[in-house]
């Protein structure tokens, strides 16, 4: 097995010092709807949490309810209605729990669970921070269209917020992986990425990184000629950066065209069940505008994405 990260893999507001002293107890956190919407996130932390031995938190926020009308009795009745909602996810949630990881996974000690009130894309936010997740856990959704832009909307949103990796998953998904994918730019955080997504390797695993240049019709040979000599060289650099293990395989491809697409087709033809990419790291208020390619493959992937932020 891989040996624990390096506190540098994880974002964390801590010194080194002090991370690692927590990083033994930092769960993977996995944020659900309680129900069957629960399960492909509950698996996948399940997964990851016994890959980088982690204990596993999970997480369902019951989100206020929306009223239009300003009667005092009908907020009344909505605030009731709240409070039996709370009340009735932390058991339901409980069962969800014990329904993947086993009857006994919650008085054992390797699962926590909790049940809290507010807006989830904050809520799972500031959990990820007080806790020091190792990664936080999401479901997008697998078929009905609804449940699908829910679940892509959600993450998204709550992407804006972190500061920690997150893992989002149509369906469940498993460490460690043969293959995964990696959206370059050859940036510091498309490298990070990179030495995260290393971690979820299995020994004799091919990492594939891919950098997309727009299609230019009627580019100037002399641009061409530019990308022919320069883009090798970046793609050398940044492998050296990963350093990566002499048992893992590190490739790279250039596409031109829309990146997305681009990147999910190499995904398919490798049969890679994981993308990964990097975010920049953003002040607060950047982060309310981000429009950014994590947060277009979130919305269109059919396998998990993986999204580490740099600061």
């Amino acid at each position: 097995m891989l040996p624990t990260p390096e506190p540098t893999d994880f974002p964390h507001s801590m010194g080194v010092e002090a991370h690692d002293r927590t990083r033994l107890t930092a769960p993977v956190l996995a944020a659900v709807r309680v129900g069957a919407h629960a399960e492909p996130a509950l698996l996948s932390a399940a997964s990851l949490g016994g890959w980088l031995g982690a204990p596993v938190h999970a997480l369902t926020v019951v989100e206020p309810m929306v009223s239009f009308a300003v009667e005092s009795d009908l907020a009344g009745v909505l605030a009731e209605a709240e409070r039996e909602q709370l009340a009735r996810a932390r058991p339901a949630l409980d069962a969800n729990v014990r329904e993947v990881a086993g009857a006994s996974a919650l008085a054992e000690g390797g699962w926590t669970a909790e049940a809290s009130a507010g807006v989830a894309p904050a809520i799972i936010a500031e959990r990820a921070h007080a806790l020091h997740a190792r990664c936080v856990v999401m479901g997008l959704g697998q078929h009905a269209l609804l449940d699908r832009l829910f679940g892509s909307e959600t993450a998204v949103r709550t992407l804006r917020l972190l500061t920690k990796p997150l893992l989002a998953v149509p369906h469940a998904f498993a460490v460690p992986c043969s293959r995964i994918v990696v959206a370059s730019d050859f940036s510091p955080a498309s490298t990070a990425a990179a030495r995260l997504a290393l971690t979820l390797l299995k020994p004799g695993g091919t990492l594939t990184l891919v950098h997309v240049s727009p299609r230019l019709e009627a580019a100037p040979p002399a641009w061409l000629a530019v990308q022919e000599r320069v883009i090798p060289g970046l793609f050398a650099e940044q492998v050296r950066a990963i350093a990566a293990p002499a048992d893992r395989h590190v490739e790279w491809t250039q596409r031109a065209g829309q990146a997305i697409a681009e990147v999910l087709d190499v995904a398919a033809r490798a049969d890679a069940p994981l993308v990964a990419l990097g975010r920049h790291g953003l002040k607060p208020i950047e982060r309310l505008f981000v429009g950014s390619t994590s947060s277009a493959l979130l919305r269109r992937s059919d396998r998990a994405v993986l999204v580490a932020t740099t600061d």
